[in-house]
């Protein structure tokens, strides 16, 4: 089993923000939900600023107890930074949540790291309807997509680190195998694709 060590985290810098940002918001006619840290709260907002959409303040995402000991508090807080485009067709019938959690690290066989299942339904059922399409470009362990599935939404989604991809490939085909929510779904599996 990894754990968060084994996975080699890295924090993202201003620049990742601002590219990340630019790169996908022309792709995305829906919501886009990105996790940070607070430090990057006001490089988020000014980024999707700059590429024309409506954005929310943060909310709170509550992943696990605070640490209280050592060198100093350790939180378990992260944020989630939520944007819109500016159109009618998202104005009315939609609520930005304060906040979520508490929850907890998962435990399942499968957890190769990331937010708990549970959490992510949370989101994907919060910023998305049955039926919508899903994307998440930073998949991880898959979790996002197995969350989509469960929910009846269409999921897509891409992994640079090989090691984790191969794992999120064998967590999503098992998932399809034993649950009937997924049926009939089938798990397309490209290699080698351009970036």
């Amino acid at each position: 089993q990894k754990t968060r060590a084994d996975l080699h985290y890295t924090h993202w810098t201003p620049d990742d923000v601002r590219a990340f940002v630019a790169h996908w918001a022309p792709r995305c006619t829906g919501w886009m939900a990105c996790m940070t840290s607070d430090d990057l709260i006001p490089v988020w907002r000014q980024a999707y600023e700059d590429a024309g959409r409506y954005h929310f303040a943060p909310v709170g995402v509550l992943t696990y107890h605070p640490r209280l000991t050592g060198d100093g508090p350790g939180s378990g807080l992260v944020y989630l930074m939520v944007s819109r485009p500016k159109s009618r067709k998202f104005q009315g019938g939609w609520s930005n949540p304060p906040w979520y959690g508490p929850y907890y690290p998962a435990t399942e066989k499968m957890h190769i790291g990331g937010k708990p299942l549970d959490l992510m339904k949370k989101i994907v059922s919060d910023y998305s309807r049955e039926g919508d399409i899903v994307c998440d470009p930073c998949a991880g362990g898959a979790t996002t997509l197995l969350a989509a599935g469960e929910l009846g939404r269409h999921a897509v989604g891409a992994e640079c680190d090989r090691n984790t991809y191969v794992k999120a490939l064998d967590r999503l085909r098992l998932a399809v195998n034993q649950q009937s929510l997924f049926a009939p779904a089938q798990v397309l599996v490209q290699d080698d694709l351009p970036w």
